[in-house]
Order: C-alpha cells, then sequence, then structure tokens
C-alpha cells in the first residue's frame, strides 16, 4: 500500500503513525444512544487494511521515536485482519466505530488500549500480547480469549458484551500475569472462564457480574472486598451446574488472608451445592448431617444436640426404666446417664445394653434413635477433629 492510495483521513493517521502523534477524526461517541453509522462522515473514515498495514511495518518509522496507533474518533471499514502477525507497536484505538470484527488470533503484539469503541467482535483466540489488554467502556456482542497470554492485566471494565442466552466472553485456558477486571455490567450473558489461569487479582463485582463459568480458574487473589454470600452467589451463577474447583479456590484465598469465619463458610456453601447433585437418599443424609453439624463447620451445633439428646434420654429412661438382663440391679440416675451415653456412643463401648434391656416397643425406638444420632454426630464431628489437629 502507498500513500498516493490515501484519503486525507488515512494520510493524516499514516504520518502520524512514525512518533506515535495522536490523530483525532472527529467523529461522534458510537456508545451514545442515538449513534448511528450514518454520523461518520467520509472525513472520518479510515479502510481497516490501512490500518493493518501501519501495524505490520509498511510505513516507516522516525529514529529517536515511538510507532505507535494512536486514532480517536473513527469509522474502521473493513475487518481489522491481524491473525498470526508480528505486531511491534503498541495499539491505541478510542471512540471509534467498527464496521467489522477485529481478528487477532494467533497474533503477537505489544499492548492493546481499545476505549469506548462498538465493534461486532473481538477474535483473540491464543493472542500474546507484551503489554496490557484493555477493553473498556465498548460495546461488543463477543470476545473470544480462549488460550490467549496476556503479559500484562487485562480489563474489561464498563464493556458490555452483548450476548443475552449465550456466551458473551470466552476464555477457556487464558493466562494474565497481572489483574483482571470484569466489573460494571461488563457482559449480559455468560462468561466462560473455566481453566484461565490469574496470576494477580480477579476484580469481579457481584452486584454487577454476568454468570460465569469459573472451573478450574486460578487467582491469587479476589477484588473488590465484598461479603462472602455474594461471592458465594457469583459461583453458583454458572449456569454449567456443580464444580467443586471454585469453591476450593476461594476457601483456599480466604484461608491465605486468614479469613477463618469465611473459610467455613464456603467450605460449608461447597457440601451444600453438591448435595444438589446428589441421588434423593443420599441427598437426605447429606441434609442430616448439615442439619445435625454443618457438615462439621458447626460443631457446637452437634455438642448442643448431644447434650439435650443426652438428658431427654436419661429423663425418659427413668420415667421407663428398662429392664436388668440378670439380677435384681436398680435402675437408679446413674445408671441412666450411663445408658444412654452408652446409646449415644458408637459401637456402646460401656455395655450397658447388656445389662439392661428396654422392655417396650417405644423404648426400643428411642433406643434406635439414640443409636442413629449418635452415629451421624460422631460422623459429623469427626471432619471438624480431623482439622483442629491438622491446624496444630
Amino acid at each position: 500500500m502507498e500513500r498516493a492510495d490515501l484519503t486525507a483521513a488515512e494520510r493524516e493517521l499514516w504520518d502520524a503513525f512514525a512518533d506515535g502523534t495522536r490523530v483525532d477524526l472527529g467523529g461522534p461517541d458510537p456508545n451514545g444512544a442515538d449513534a448511528q453509522i450514518s454520523d461518520w462522515t467520509e472525513s472520518c473514515t479510515v479502510r481497516a487494511a490501512v490500518v493493518v498495514a501501519l501495524l505490520l511495518g509498511a510505513a516507516p518509522t522516525k529514529p529517536g521515536s515511538t510507532a505507535r496507533l494512536h486514532l480517536h474518533g473513527a469509522r474502521i471499514v473493513g475487518k481489522l485482519h491481524l491473525g498470526d502477525g508480528d505486531v511491534d507497536f503498541s495499539i491505541g484505538i478510542i471512540r471509534c466505530w467498527f464496521d467489522e470484527s477485529v481478528e487477532l488470533g494467533d497474533a503477537r503484539t505489544r499492548g492493546i488500549w481499545i476505549r469506548r469503541c462498538r465493534i461486532p467482535a473481538i477474535d483473540a483466540v491464543a493472542v500474546v500480547t507484551a503489554g496490557p489488554f484493555l477493553i473498556e467502556n465498548c460495546r461488543l456482542d463477543y470476545v473470544d480469549l480462549t488460550e490467549a497470554h496476556i503479559q500484562g492485566r487485562l480489563d474489561l471494565t464498563g464493556t458490555t458484551l452483548l450476548g443475552p442466552d449465550r456466551v458473551a466472553l470466552e476464555a477457556l485456558s487464558m493466562t494474565v500475569t497481572q489483574d483482571f477486571f470484569l466489573s460494571r455490567k461488563s457482559a449480559i450473558g455468560t462468561a466462560v472462564l473455566s481453566g484461565s489461569t490469574i496470576a494477580g487479582a480477579l476484580h469481579i463485582d457481584p452486584d454487577n457480574a454476568p454468570a460465569i463459568c469459573m472451573d478450574n480458574v486460578r487467582y491469587a487473589a479476589m477484588q473488590p472486598e465484598t461479603p462472602v454470600n455474594e461471592r458465594l452467589q457469583l459461583l453458583r451463577s454458572d449456569p454449567h451446574g456443580y464444580h467443586p474447583q471454585p469453591y476450593e479456590q476461594l476457601a483456599a484465598y480466604y484461608q491465605s488472608v486468614d479469613h477463618d469465619q469465611e473459610h467455613r463458610a464456603v467450605r460449608l456453601a461447597r457440601q451444600r451445592a453438591r448435595r444438589r447433585t446428589l441421588t434423593p437418599w443420599r441427598r437426605a443424609g447429606s441434609a442430616a448431617l448439615d442439619a445435625i453439624a454443618g457438615y462439621g463447620y458447626a460443631p457446637g451445633r452437634a455438642l448442643a444436640i448431644l447434650a439435650a439428646a443426652a438428658v431427654a434420654g436419661t429423663a425418659y429412661f427413668l420415667s421407663v426404666p428398662p429392664s436388668p438382663v440378670s439380677g435384681n440391679a436398680r435402675f437408679d440416675p446413674s445408671s441412666a446417664v450411663l445408658y444412654v451415653i452408652d446409646a449415644l456412643l458408637p459401637t456402646s463401648p460401656l455395655g450397658q445394653e447388656r445389662r439392661w434391656e428396654a422392655h417396650t416397643a417405644a423404648a426400643s425406638n428411642v433406643l434406635t434413635a439414640l443409636h442413629v444420632l449418635g452415629w451421624l454426630l460422631s460422623i459429623a464431628i469427626i471432619p471438624a477433629v480431623a482439622r483442629a489437629l491438622g491446624r496444630r
């Protein structure tokens, strides 16, 4: 492409590229409620092929200057196709209207700044950026960052992805070496981040976040600081259903910052979410463990139930005393306490049932209930004991 083949707007951009001078072609805000393609006249129109040629080295550069694309207020006509290309220049595109999608698949670029633009879609599969990738306050239908490697921060703050009832952001197995921002209604639809690694903080505002698939997503921190219930609601929004890893990741984060209460809340929520995937019979048993001791994360509740059962059982068997198996032993209050405690302990190690025999059906049913409750309490409390010993 030769300079002589360019329009006036394109020549202005071509000449400014060599030293990174900002070019504002005066186009309106494409995100305005009344914005229409006809608002961009020929004087603020640039062909995508010209932008591609500049970024792939067609224009001469100036020694001692930093060449970069810095374009404002333009309509970009045609597909901006940089797929498989090596781009040695930073890209800054602000307040522009793209007629067609942006293709960055398998490209290697420097930093990319796209702000306040309207774009049909961005295909950045396996793109590698040696700098940040910012798509801020834009309007798009779809962004694909699958297997992208962003050597800097990734920021979609304020960007609206118009993908209702479908995937709007696809970022499977993506790597971001700094923070990732996905907030302020960054998507209408579903964001799929499965298998991605965020070396910095994952910034998601639960109040304004899209439905997110976060299976096998790893991050160093989660921001902003919000109540743990809001974080859990974000995990429950996964349209693909329950996955254990997001809960484990969030729990590990809270544990790393010594937020023990939040850590326990996430572990408990994980068990409750898992329960919904079980068969009816297993779900009933799981619900019982939850009610008794919160899967071991509420041992105080289990101890209270144990104490109440011991008192109620003792009172019952004092009113309906069992008979001695042999001899004429008297069933006194101390015998009643030992009898009930033995029933509540798994395997009845005190041997009281060999000394005393319940002689009514009701008493036998109460004894069986105490056995079952004792086993459930033991199963529920063991995890709490194991965690306590592990901390020591």
